[in-house]
């Protein structure tokens, strides 16, 4: 999948977003940006999947237009008391959602910032299987997300061997992104419906013609910035 085909809509206030991809470099594979927080049922032409950066405590209009029709949400969660406090009211928020009641939508989590000194990483594993929700994971906190968001750049594509050390504690996500993908390229999609639905992480925003291999998903999670997992 080309990188052409992903785009990155910001949909919170701060727009941490819009700020890290103007930094990027001219010469790092493409990401298009998707500004139109008030309309993203439009996205850019030639864009087959679009990524939603939303704000804490999403809610309102808003989070009902994008769970009527997200194909996938990650939910990212730290560890401490009132991040875990948060984690089960977002879950449960979430499980309720009649999209994800029909098992159209899968909820995923990913730990962030997780000390590897401690045993948070098992006891978060614990905490999610209880809630029902599949746990893709943990990623360290490390400098050098510090370094790749200065430079408008991922761990994927950070010209480091610290950064390219990074990449085996994104496996989880990508094989969880590599299924939802696969489903959503077989499943069959009304033209006229497409051209106006809303779009969330993960969704087809135009019609696929089925191919023998399912575009990696590493070429959509290669290009997301680590702030959006917060």
């Amino acid at each position: 999948m080309r990188c052409a085909d992903v785009a990155l809509c910001d949909l919170d206030a701060q727009k941490s977003t819009e700020f890290w991809l103007s930094r990027r470099p001219a010469t790092s594979p493409k990401i298009r940006g998707h500004g139109l927080a008030a309309s993203f049922t439009h996205p850019p032409a030639d864009t087959r999947h679009v990524v939603i950066d939303t704000p804490s405590g999403f809610q309102g209009l808003a989070y009902l237009r994008v769970m009527m029709y997200a194909d996938a949400v990650l939910v990212p969660t730290a560890f401490s008391f009132f991040d875990r406090r948060a984690l089960v009211s977002t879950v449960r928020t979430l499980q309720a959602a009649p999209r994800v009641l029909k098992g159209k939508c899968a909820i995923a989590c990913v730990g962030t910032r997780i000390d590897s000194r401690s045993n948070d990483h098992a006891l978060l594993e614990t905490m999610l299987r209880d809630l029902g929700v599949a746990y893709l994971g943990a990623i360290p906190c490390a400098r050098i997300y510090s370094r790749c968001l200065e430079h408008g750049l991922t761990v994927f594509d950070f010209p480091s061997a610290v950064a390219r050390g990074q990449i085996a504690h994104w496996a989880g996500v990508i094989a969880w992104l590599e299924t939802i993908l696969a489903k959503v390229a077989q499943r069959p999609v009304n033209p006229c419906v497409s051209a106006a639905r809303p779009v969330a992480p993960g969704v087809q925003t135009r019609p696929l013609v089925p191919v023998s291999r399912p575009a990696p998903a590493a070429a959509v999670i290669g290009n997301i910035p680590r702030f959006l997992i917060r």
